[in-house]
């Protein structure tokens, strides 16, 4: 090997979380824009119907806990794509309760919203890998239960920032 040839791993200096909020929300709004058109259609309201502390696990307490948005006026329809939205907070704080905000921007594209709880690092039980076996947990029962709650199970999708986008992240690469 010659000695012009690098030998050092590249490194990037640039981090999505120190790049300005503007240059984060449009990133995050393009890496949305391809979930849109997969699912959804069909739902002529914009508002939801909320359902409040669901259980995935009922082993860990109110941390497996979840709410569902159902968009309004949806109720013949079956398949829905749905949504896996998973909180930040860095695992040890934040709760379920901001998927209204997720519901609010995808409920009216026929999507439903399933906010969950985990386990938080700051909390009983809360040393990893709690949080993503929390995850998993909450997407498998989904998937179990997808008649039930008119859900493709195929279609789901997970998102969040933060520790919650970490998360997400990992769920959808490991094996479920």
């Amino acid at each position: 090997m010659s000695s012009d040839v690098l030998q050092e791993p590249l490194r990037f200096d640039v981090s999505f979380m120190t790049m300005p909020m503007r240059e984060r929300r449009a990133i995050a709004a393009w890496a949305l824009a391809f979930v849109l058109p997969l699912g959804a259609g069909g739902c002529a309201s914009d508002a939801y119907v909320v359902t409040k502390n669901l259980s995935y696990d009922p082993a860990i307490g109110s941390a497996g806990l979840f709410d569902m948005y159902e968009p309004l006026n949806d109720s013949a329809r079956t398949n829905r794509p749905a949504i896996l939205a998973i909180h930040g907070g860095a695992w040890k704080e934040g709760t379920k309760d901001w998927g209204n905000q997720v519901a609010r921007e995808f409920s009216p594209h026929g999507y439903v919203v399933f906010s969950i709880d985990y386990r938080l690092s700051s909390g009983p039980n809360g040393m990893w890998p709690a949080q993503i076996e929390d995850v998993q947990k909450a997407l498998r029962y989904i998937r179990a239960n997808a008649t039930r709650f008119r859900v493709d199970p195929d279609r789901v999708a997970s998102l969040r920032m933060s520790g919650g986008g970490h998360l997400a992240t990992m769920v959808a690469v490991r094996g479920d």
